[in-house]
This record gives C-alpha cells, sequence and structure tokens, in this order.
C-alpha cells in the first residue's frame, strides 16, 4: 500500500527526500487507477479491496471464517499454500488483518475462493514501481538540466581550505540569491567555466511519457493520446488496442470466474465489471460490436 508523505529522515539528503517523495506521489496516482479499472458489486467488503490486494500480492481469498456467516476478503499466505501435479492450490490459509483471528483455519476449493489477478497470479505492484522509478531517474534528470540553464557554469578550486564557502556560494548562486565578494577577486577561492550542457528536457519530456503510457498500458488504461494516434498507421493502432484488449480481458475474465465461484460456493450475488470509459473503449467484442463492460448482459 501507498505510505503518505512522511517527514524527512535523519541523515537523509535533499535530493533522497525528493526523490522518494515523487516516488509516493506516482505510485498513489497509479494505483488509484489500477484499483478502480474493476468495478465489484454486491460483495459485503468495499469494493476496491480486492483489488488493493492483488495489486500489491496478486493473489487474494474470499471465504466466511469460522463461527461467523458473513464472507471477508483477505490476503492468501503464499507459504502456506498446497498446490497439486498442475500447480493448483488445493489448500491455504489466510493472513488475519488486527482483531481478526483466522490463521489458522485451513481453506480450500469447497470453502473458500481464490481471485487471481492473473493467469500467472503476477501483482502489479512490481512493474509499475520499476517503471514508476525509471520516472523519478528522468524526473530528477529533467531539474539538473533546468539548473544546468539556469546557472550554466561550474567551479574550479583553487584553495582546498574553502571548499564549505564555496559550497555555500554554489548553492546560493543556484537559488539566485546575489553574492558579493572584495573588489580584490584575488582573493576568490574558485574559477568560473562554463558547463556548456545542452538543453535536453524535450527529450527527457517524451521519455518521461513513454514509462507513463507504458505503466498505463500495463494496469489497463488507454492512454494512447490522439496527436500520436494520427502518426500511427491503422493497422498499428489496431495492435496496440489487441494487446490492450487482451491484457484486460484476461484479468476480468479471472475476476469472473472468481465471482461465479463466489456465488456458487459462499451463497453470494456479486459481479465484477469494468469501469473505466477509457479501458471499456478497447475491450470490444470479436465481431465489432459494442464494448463489453464486463457484466455478459447485452444493454
Amino acid at each position: 500500500m501507498v505510505q503518505p508523505n512522511t517527514p524527512k529522515k535523519k541523515g537523509e539528503s535533499v535530493f533522497d527526500y525528493m526523490n522518494r517523495e515523487f516516488l509516493h506521489g506516482l505510485m498513489d496516482r497509479y494505483t488509484n487507477l489500477a484499483v478502480n479499472v474493476f468495478d465489484w458489486e454486491g460483495t459485503p467488503f468495499p469494493r476496491v479491496y480486492p483489488e488493493r490486494i492483488l495489486f500489491d500480492e496478486g493473489l487474494a481469498t474470499v471465504f466466511i471464517p469460522e463461527g461467523t456467516d458473513t464472507p471477508v476478503c483477505a490476503t492468501v499466505a503464499q507459504e502456506s499454500i498446497a498446490k497439486n501435479w498442475y500447480g493448483e492450490p488445493v489448500s491455504w490459509r489466510a493472513i488475519p488483518v488486527a482483531g481478526n483471528a483466522f490463521s489458522n483455519q485451513k481453506l480450500t476449493p469447497d470453502n473458500a475462493v481464490l481471485i487471481r489477478n492473473s493467469d500467472t497470479y503476477t501483482p502489479t505492484r512490481p512493474y509499475v514501481e520499476a517503471l514508476a522509478r525509471q520516472m523519478v531517474n528522468v524526473e530528477m534528470t529533467m531539474r539538473m538540466n533546468v539548473n544546468a540553464q539556469k546557472f550554466p557554469f561550474m567551479f574550479e578550486s583553487t584553495d582546498g581550505n574553502k571548499v564549505l564557502q564555496q559550497k555555500n556560494d554554489f548553492m546560493a548562486l543556484m537559488e539566485c540569491t546575489p553574492v558579493f565578494f572584495k573588489t580584490d577577486f584575488s582573493d576568490v577561492p574558485f574559477k568560473v567555466l562554463n558547463n556548456n550542457v545542452p538543453v535536453i528536457t524535450a527529450d527527457l519530456c517524451a521519455l518521461y511519457t513513454e514509462y507513463d503510457a507504458r505503466i498505463l498500458e500495463y494496469i489497463g488504461v488507454n492512454n494512447l493520446p490522439i496527436e500520436k494516434k494520427e502518426r500511427l498507421l491503422t493497422d498499428e493502432v489496431t495492435v496496440n488496442q489487441e494487446e490492450l484488449s487482451l491484457a484486460v480481458k484476461g484479468r476480468l475474465e479471472q475476476r469472473r470466474i472468481a465471482c461465479d465461484a463466489m456465488n456458487d460456493i459462499l451463497g453470494m450475488d456479486c459481479s465484477v465489471r469494468l469501469s473505466g470509459e477509457s479501458v471499456r473503449a478497447v475491450v470490444e467484442e470479436p465481431d465489432g460490436g459494442e464494448p463489453d463492460d464486463g457484466t455478459g448482459v447485452d444493454e
């Protein structure tokens, strides 16, 4: 789960603190998008709760705790999973939340249901976070490039005993604060050199946008910019849409299977559907008909 903004850690540099906070902001954005791609209905638990577990763990379980009559959704204790010859789980246990002690309850396909994030039980977070870290790196590089244009110089020190003064002078200049020296410039402890750094922010912005598009595609959000669509051939656009459609349909199918099992085994009356118009627009019927909203019911 994404952590809220935290204060600067002891000994942490401003640069590292900015990187950490920027990563938190990105992960908060993508997590909120990912957990709202699918809309659960008719469940006794919050509609985004299973999606939060699937985002982090790739596998969730729904069952009725002993001594109660209300189904709950919980994280699966991965080390407890026993599998058959084909790698399918035949028993498992749930990780209890605070105030609920059901960790010893043995769960099987007869009294519980597993919800898979995908055919391979793969959580969404690792891939998203890996690309988000690359975006942080690009963002910081852009800041450095902009600062290099704001102050396109570097210092050559002539006095190793005045490093702190040189650092303070440099930081003051970076913040557009005037620095005054004595009239006799022979005592200035450094020389100023031009760094000749080229402006590459446009290229970095394009790379940042590419990472963003890859994450949105992965979590199932149609994100191809209109201007880029206009530059692509019709076949290329179709391929992009088909890849997104297959990815979303595969994840939707796993959730549908889980809903059917919950209704049959646990006596629930739940369903799941695609919630985003940007997603539904590309998950079309094979005959090119109306977009499939995930309910399986024609309007």
